[in-house]
Formats: structure tokens, C-alpha cells, sequence
């Protein structure tokens, strides 16, 4: 059985499950990232596979999750804290070998699960 997805259906269906914390504007801006890369042949969408291939996190969560990535943006920048949020959405962009996607205007950061 094949059914095509809309942009905003894909969304909901990933954000329907509070459970496993993907807003609808993350959701969003996973369904652009698999759109990218697929292929003509289409995609299969599985949201229990995709939630557990890919996560959402917000700034504070980021912090909470990677306090080592943290420490070593802030002994490179030579800091006590983090002053330039922005800055640090481009260290995460920069660093983060899972990073896919982070949107700072809406506080999201898509990362592949590891």
C-alpha cells in the first residue's frame, strides 16, 4: 500500500506522539532533510524508525545532553559561559558530526541518533 505525504502531514504524524519529542516545526525541518536526499523512488515513512534515527533537541536541552561540548566550546572560546547563543548553534553546526540541521530563530536542533 502506498500513500503520498504532504509536507504538513509528515509533520503531524511525527509530532503527534508527545512521547518522543518532535515539535511540528522539527518535524518540518526533518521532512526538507529526507527530502533532500531521497531519491525518485520515493520513501518509505516509518515514524517509529525515523524517531529513533533522529532527535530534536532545544538549546538547554542540547546543553544538559552534551556537557562535554559544552566545556570544549567554552575552553576554545575561552569563556565561562556561553554569551553568544548564535555562536554556539554554529559551534554545534560546526562540530557536531551528527548535526543535520538547526534552525536558531525557532530554537531546534536535528541531530541522527548515535
Amino acid at each position: 500500500m502506498y500513500k503520498e505525504m504532504t509536507q504538513h502531514d509528515f509533520a503531524h504524524e511525527m509530532s503527534d506522539d508527545k512521547d518522543h519529542w518532535f515539535s511540528y516545526e522539527g518535524a518540518m525541518m526533518l521532512y526538507e532533510y529526507i527530502e533532500w536526499w531521497i531519491d525518485d523512488k520515493g520513501f518509505c515513512f516509518d515514524a517509529v524508525a525515523l524517531r529513533c534515527e533522529y532527535d530534536e533537541y532545544s538549546l538547554e536541552e542540547y546543553k544538559n545532553d552534551y556537557p562535554e561540548e559544552v566545556a570544549n566550546y567554552l575552553e576554545e572560546e575561552e569563556l565561562k559561559e556561553i554569551k553568544d547563543e548564535e555562536e554556539f548553534f554554529n559551534y554545534i553546526q560546526n562540530n557536531n558530526k551528527y548535526c543535520i540541521w538547526i534552525d536558531y530563530s525557532k530554537d531546534i536542533i536535528l541531530l541522527m541518533a548515535h
